[in-house]
């Protein structure tokens, strides 16, 4: 979990931001390394506050507030 946490508050620090965070997307290599992979809907942060007519992300693993109709 630690390596988790530490490899999202570097993407974070890069102001991206994932929106697609889920099992599937957290590799371990051989090595029990964490890898964060899949950044096809990643966006840079400030892009959030831009109207979009589109969710992006896997419904499950969204926060409640995103599922928001548009």
């Amino acid at each position: 979990m630690k390596q988790l946490i530490s490899g999202y508050a570097h993407v974070h620090k890069a102001s991206i931001i994932h929106r697609d965070l889920k099992p599937a997307n957290i590799l371990i290599t051989t090595d029990n390394i964490l890898k964060i992979a899949d950044f096809g809907f990643g966006i840079k942060a400030e892009e959030v506050l831009k109207p979009s007519k589109y969710n992006v992300g896997s419904p499950l693993y969204m926060a409640p507030e995103s599922l928001r109709k548009n």
